[in-house]
């Protein structure tokens, strides 16, 4: 029987090679990279954040696929930062056209933000450590003993969270096309 925390991994790294979320957080990752690849590049974003005064400590990182929360804990970073990598755009000439080639899937567009916005509000309540007060993990795993039926309790909680949060987004949208 496997652990939870490994059941955990496999169910979310499989929820992220839908084409839409592993195109957003391909070219997100791609951008992180191609920064990170070079200390000059760095130090270039650095200066990038620096001037949309982005007050933060939090510094680029990539994501490891063995642990699901990396890919979070990376795009929660990359979000912060965006108006820096808008910043970097302008700075760095090559930085469209060497994201264009191999082995880079191209350049985060407005919808990989978006997208990935999504997935970090999905994975936030992931993110908390079994026994987080507050966590969904938690909160599922409290109510069973059984590994097996905490899966599934789990897994459904979820899903239909995920699910309440896109629809409410459309319907905010349409609503908002509505009015407009």
């Amino acid at each position: 029987m496997r652990c939870m925390a490994h059941i955990v991994n496999l169910v979310v790294q499989d929820g992220l090679k839908g084409k839409d979320e592993h195109e957003a957080i391909s070219r997100i990752r791609g951008a992180i990279r191609y920064i990170r690849n070079s200390p000059a590049r760095y130090k270039k974003f650095q200066e990038c954040v620096e001037f949309e005064k982005l007050e933060t400590k939090k510094l680029l990182s990539l994501d490891v696929p063995t642990r699901w929360n990396s890919t979070y804990l990376m795009l929660e970073t990359a979000i912060s930062l965006k108006r820096a990598f808008d910043a970097y755009e302008d700075v760095d000439l090559a930085y469209k056209n060497d994201l264009l080639r191999q082995p880079f899937d191209g350049i985060p567009t407005d919808y990989d933000w978006e997208r990935a916005k999504v997935l970090l509000r999905y994975g936030h309540s992931l993110q908390g450590t079994p026994g987080s007060p507050g966590s969904s993990f938690s909160r599922v795993s409290s109510s069973s003993s059984s590994s097996v039926g905490t899966s599934m309790q789990f897994l459904d909680h979820e899903a239909t969270r995920t699910f309440t949060i896109e629809k409410s987004s459309v319907c905010t949208k349409q609503v908002g096309k509505g009015i407009a």
